[in-house]
């Protein structure tokens, strides 16, 4: 009929005119974006963004961590800053919360009097000793995660400074080093033949070199604490450490 012709023509015009405009680059962006990129943002961005505030991923989670940074790593190419920086964002809060809300085992003076005079029953010295060793190899786990997987991205994001903050002082400052001397402390008033606080060490350190944050002239401040204990510990002076973990 007459209307179905006026109808095609007009739908005809409309796609001969958007291909006009499409070829000489005045179709917004946004209605030029490849169909998969259209997916990324409308499926991928908010279930990324879910994930975060829901905090159903485990910042302890080598496997985790990896698919995470992987797939955020990837959007970076593909998705507008804004957005990337809007995820970034989102990570930093949830890993600063989590950060904050991990405790800290400490022993106090009477503990290491009762372990050197052997007071403690077996039991009650197993206890102790693996509460230490269990949290600091899980900060340990977190400090490596954080430096080889979220770091790179943020320094990406102009967030680097953000990121230091948080690794150098509060993961490994207030929490990493204390507990570190927790467990040197122990392992001495056991006398431990082979103590494990500087193997526990090692990585972080190596780590920390490797993103060049223990000699930058704007974390040398930061760095201060972490630089005193490998001292301390002789670890700076230990050219046999083990390379860090990936």
């Amino acid at each position: 009929s007459p209307c179905i012709e006026i109808v095609e023509l007009d739908r005809l015009k409309k796609r001969r005119v958007a291909s006009e405009k499409s070829k000489a680059g005045l179709i917004d962006s946004a209605e030029n974006k490849p169909p998969w990129e259209t997916v990324v943002q409308k499926l991928l961005v908010p279930t990324i963004r879910r994930m975060i505030e829901d905090r159903s991923y485990d910042i302890f989670s080598n496997m985790e961590t990896r698919g995470l940074t992987s797939l955020i790593g990837t959007l970076a190419s593909t998705t507008e800053e804004p957005i990337l920086s809007a995820i970034l964002s989102l990570v930093l809060t949830l890993l600063t919360k989590e950060i904050n809300e991990i405790s800290i085992p400490m022993l106090n003076l009477d503990a290491y009097v009762n372990l050197r005079n052997e007071s403690l029953r077996d039991e009650e010295i197993d206890s102790v000793g693996f509460l230490v060793f269990g949290q600091i190899q899980r900060l340990q786990k977190l400090i490596l995660n954080v430096m080889n997987h979220w770091i790179p991205l943020f320094e990406s994001e102009r967030k680097e400074r953000e990121m230091q903050q948080l690794v150098l002082t509060n993961l490994v400052g207030n929490m990493f080093l204390p507990v570190l001397d927790t467990l040197r402390r122990f392992e001495d008033s056991r006398e431990t033949p082979k103590p494990t606080y500087k193997r526990m060490f090692h990585p972080v350190w190596n780590g920390l070199k490797k993103l060049g944050w223990l000699e930058n002239a704007d974390t040398m401040l930061l760095a201060g604490p972490v630089r005193a204990a490998a001292h301390a510990y002789d670890i700076d002076r230990d050219h046999d450490s083990n390379e860090i973990n990936e």
